[in-house]
């Protein structure tokens, strides 16, 4: 018996890490952001992707184009000269 009281004074006088405590869930937080910015990363891609294969990706570029206005060589000129 008196073994197991030294030994649980030992475990009470055991040196603790200041702040120990307060700093537990903070690698369960980074973990969570992580994971949540790496899911919104693959579900922007996958809208990406969808809008390439659809063709809206490329009909959108085409409309935002100028030169692509099919106003000929006037109109191209005229992009040219006004860049």
């Amino acid at each position: 018996m008196a073994h197991g009281r030294r030994r649980r004074r030992a475990l009470i006088a055991w040196p603790r890490r200041p702040g120990a405590a307060g700093d537990a869930g903070q690698s369960t937080l980074e973990y969570l952001l992580l994971l949540v910015a790496f899911v919104a990363m693959v579900g922007a891609l996958a809208l990406l992707w969808h809008a390439a294969r659809d063709g809206r990706l490329l009909e959108l570029s085409v409309d935002a184009a100028s030169h692509s206005s099919g106003g000929g060589m006037t109109s191209l000129l005229k992009d040219v000269l006004e860049y």
